[in-house]
């Protein structure tokens, strides 16, 4: 799964799920900015920013959703691979 990174616009990754990145985007892998929102299961973010493309890689098929404001969904934070 390739995402876009874009200066306002970064995106957290679960660390496993993480394969590669541009050199143009930095990665935080010691961020844990929402730890306590996912219940402290253990999920390990990696925080990607600046400009540039992330590639991410998942076992099985991945599904890629866009929220409309307000709009809400309930997932099980273990096989989350980026927002």
């Amino acid at each position: 799964i390739h995402l876009d990174v874009a200066p306002a616009e970064g995106w957290l990754v679960n660390r496993s799920a993480w394969l590669a990145s541009d050199a143009t985007v930095e990665i935080d892998s010691n961020w844990s900015g929402v730890r306590a929102a996912l219940g402290g299961d253990g999920v390990r973010l990696v925080q990607c920013s600046g400009i540039g493309g992330v590639l991410l890689g998942a076992h099985g098929l991945a599904e890629g959703m866009v929220l409309d404001q307000g709009e809400t969904v309930i997932v099980d934070s273990s096989i989350v691979l980026g927002f």
